[in-house]
């Protein structure tokens, strides 16, 4: 059993990956929104019914990992801004009409009576539930508070558990259920998915703002959530220039036009600018962790331009592999809070330098106390 659930999670992961690269190369190489938005349709429905019907694999992996592969690589280099709007508005109104399909069919399918007939069950059923959840995550959460920098408070531990809802997939799960399954036991099954997906959408979900704020648990705190809607707005002013010098370019507006679209657009982004930096000049905790995030972004960047220059064949597998080593190391470090980047000296002593100064490079020579602190 146990190597039959791995295949088929595998089996689903692989489709999944090939499934979503495939439609990602697809819509690299196209520009035309509506039929990339049929494609991501396409793309979820296809990875399932290939997965499911034809390898016997997991269909919802393969689905799931297909839109996550679309969702980090497709939407930033595949798709451009129309189609960003068109596919993402597409696709929620797909999910708010499917989540509710799924429930008015278990409405329809479970009358209120089988709840009633059901409801000393569905009183153990929910409380087993967040049972079964706090039993999983605590121990979990213990070992990895053991090995990781990091720690989850236990306040942290009781949102987790308590912000486990349960909704559309199992009660999509049970009304997939086959008709040779017996009828009594079906009826049984509906009726506590239903009654649990309820209590979790009901009770746990609108609860849990007064949850956070009797835990005082701070998600985000106003001066971060300024931060973010300035440069949201920062990124939408951006947006605006490029799509007006496109259609500049393209003819589409006369040359007047263009320019009080982009006095108008970059005094914003002026302004913007100064308030994010005068933000982050007073908030230092906001600039160190934008400085890491951004700084785990950049070391990735680096980390694939080397791995491809070694498939490539411009650089052997000894200097590569080498130069792999220190961006890992990197990556360790801004992981646990420490940046290598710093504004008047160099916050990493690649060994790059090293090399080059040891070789005989001038340009490269460090002052003998620099080398002394390298281990030189």
């Amino acid at each position: 059993m146990a190597t039959e659930i791995l295949v088929v999670s595998l089996g689903g992961l692989v489709v999944g990956l090939l499934a979503g690269y495939t439609v990602y190369r697809v819509m690299y190489n196209l520009d035309e929104h509506m039929t990339e938005t049929v494609l991501s349709l396409l793309l979820a429905y296809g990875a399932f019914l290939l997965a499911e019907h034809y390898l016997h694999v997991s269909g919802v992996i393969a689905t799931v990992v297909a839109g996550l592969f679309i969702g980090a690589h497709g939407a930033d280099e595949a798709m451009s801004p129309q189609t960003k709007i068109s596919v993402f508005n597409t696709l929620e109104t797909g999910a708010f009409l499917a989540n509710t399909f799924i429930f008015l069919m278990i409405g329809i399918t479970t009358p209120i009576g089988d709840l009633l007939r059901y409801a000393d069950l569905i009183a153990v059923a929910i409380p087993l539930v967040l049972l079964s959840r706090a039993t999983g995550l605590y121990p979990v959460i213990a070992v990895v508070n053991r090995i990781s920098s990091s720690d989850i408070s236990l306040d942290y531990q009781h949102v987790m558990v308590w912000s486990g809802l349960h909704a559309s997939i199992p009660i999509a799960l049970v009304l997939g259920l086959p008709p040779e399954l017996d009828a009594v036991l079906r009826q049984r099954l509906r009726a506590l998915v239903f009654a649990v997906a309820a209590f979790s959408l009901l009770v746990q979900g609108l609860s849990m703002k007064r949850l956070l704020d009797r835990l005082g648990v701070v998600t985000t705190s106003e001066a971060q959530e300024l931060y973010e809607l300035l440069l949201a707005r920062r990124r939408a002013v951006d947006g605006a220039l490029d799509a007006a010098e496109d259609l500049k370019q393209r003819g589409d507006i006369p040359g007047g036009v263009y320019e009080d679209f982009t006095t108008e657009y970059e005094s914003e982004r002026d302004d913007l600018g100064e308030a994010i930096n005068e933000l982050l000049r007073e908030h230092p905790e906001i600039r160190q962790e934008q400085k890491l995030a951004g700084e785990r972004r950049l070391l990735k960047q680096e980390k694939s331009a080397i791995m491809d220059a070694i498939h490539e064949g411009i650089v052997s597998d000894a200097a590569g592999e080498r130069l792999l080593e220190e961006v890992n190391i990197k990556l360790d470090r801004v992981r646990s809070g420490e940046t290598t980047v710093e504004a008047d000296e160099e916050g990493y002593h690649e060994f790059w330098r090293d090399e080059a100064a040891d070789f005989g490079l001038e340009s490269v020579e460090y002052p003998e106390e620099e080398r002394e602190e390298s281990g030189e």
